[in-house]
């Protein structure tokens, strides 16, 4: 009897961990269903260009660039109307700089319902090796031109500004025997991003081959709006707003400035008394540059 109760025992003992190892055996086969069948996020280097290629994706880029121009445009109307409160006159570049902006948005919300319109992309073609771009060194003084070139009169420097074509965008100060440029214009930048958009580039190498032979220090000061932020590359607005200031500092090292000219700062969305914020989120993400002309 004790032999026959001993083996019925074993033998429920033994059916117990087969059902047991079945079961776990038919979870790992469940398991492998779900994951065969969920969609794969990586991208093949094939795909990523297909990616670029497509007319939606495109649509995407312009949609960007028309953001940055919308912000641009409300920055203006908010000058404007400034001014007009103050009953003050409101420069002639501004309504002009409005018209150039307005006219290129409409070109580009055109070209964006053109790609809307597409359903199937052009076919591809092979890609083309594009040379990267050469960093302008530094010009070096000869022995005839030991002595790096000075402004005498506020009115040479507002020739020279208006022959770059950056009226529009910056402002000569005259404070006694100092002068001064800094940016009317605002650097924008897109929300909890140090990244510069494409508009500025031109504006970069202009302002680089105005003030690149000239005994200039450079301020460049980085700002963020209130909304908070806690990354591993931005841990505060402190570090957005300096990352901002520096990479305008490279754009303009990559023209030809001289490292050693620049100075860095940043108060993240804190303001100072005199600087009152904006009503406009987006105009509290910028930069400002402050060029100093040694006497």
């Amino acid at each position: 009897m004790e032999i026959k109760r001993t083996g019925k025992i074993c033998a429920f003992v033994m059916d117990t961990a087969v059902m047991k190892w079945m079961l776990l055996a038919f979870m790992l086969v469940l398991l492998c269903i779900i994951f065969l069948a969920l969609p794969c996020q990586a991208f093949s280097k094939k795909e990523v260009i297909k990616k670029e290629k497509n007319p939606a994706y495109q649509a995407s880029v312009i949609d960007a660039e028309i953001q940055t121009l919308k912000q641009d445009i409300a920055w203006l109307q908010s000058k404007i109307d400034r001014f007009n409160k103050q009953k003050r006159f409101v420069p002639e570049r501004f309504y002009t700089s409005m018209a150039l902006k307005k006219k290129r948005l409409k070109g580009l919300e055109h070209l964006k319902a053109e790609y809307r319109k597409m359903i199937k992309p052009k076919p591809a073609s092979p890609l083309k090796k594009t040379k990267t771009p050469k960093v302008l060194k530094p010009k070096t003084s000869s022995k005839k031109a030991a002595k790096t070139a000075s402004f005498e009169t506020k009115q040479q420097l507002l020739k020279k500004i208006k022959k770059s074509g950056l009226l529009e965008w910056v402002d000569v100060v005259q404070d006694q025997d100092l002068l001064k440029i800094e940016n009317s214009l605002p650097i924008l930048f897109a929300s909890g991003s140090a990244a510069i958009a494409k508009e500025y580039q031109a504006f970069f190498k202009s302002l680089a081959d105005l003030v690149r032979s000239y005994d200039v220090r450079i301020i460049v000061e980085g700002y963020a709006d209130k909304d908070p932020i806690h990354t591993k590359q931005f841990p505060s607005n402190f570090e957005l707003g300096a990352a901002r200031a520096a990479n305008v500092v490279h754009e303009l090292v990559k023209h030809g400035i001289k490292p050693q000219v620049f100075k860095i700062g940043s108060t993240g969305e804190h303001r100072f008394a005199s600087q009152k914020p904006s009503n406009w989120k987006a105009l509290e993400r910028f930069v400002d540059i402050t060029i100093l002309f040694r006497s």
